[in-house]
C-alpha cells in the first residue's frame, strides 16, 4: 500500500468522497480521494505522466502509458 495514491471518481463529488470514506474506514492507512469522473481521471493522467517520465525504461512505463487511454476512453463513456 505504501506509495500509492488511489483517486476514485463517480458521477458526483459527494459519491466519490463517500467512496473513499468507506475504504478509509476499512483500511484507514490507504491514500485514497475521492473526486468527480473528470477530475479523477484527470489527476490520474498527470501522475500515471509523471511516473512514466521518470521511469528511464522497461515495462512498467509501458503499461502505464499503454492503459491509460482505455481507462480514460471508459470514464468519457460514462459521462456521455
Amino acid at each position: 500500500r505504501a506509495g500509492f495514491q488511489i483517486l476514485i471518481g463517480s458521477r458526483t463529488l459527494e459519491k466519490g468522497k463517500a467512496a473513499a470514506d468507506a475504504l478509509l474506514a476499512e483500511f484507514p492507512d490507504l491514500n485514497v480521494t475521492g473526486h468527480e469522473n473528470l477530475d479523477a481521471a484527470t489527476a490520474a493522467a498527470q501522475i500515471h505522466a509523471e511516473v512514466a517520465a521518470t521511469v528511464s525504461a522497461g515495462l512498467v512505463a509501458h503499461d502505464l502509458v499503454d492503459g491509460l487511454p482505455h481507462v480514460l476512453a471508459q470514464i468519457g463513456e460514462t459521462r456521455s
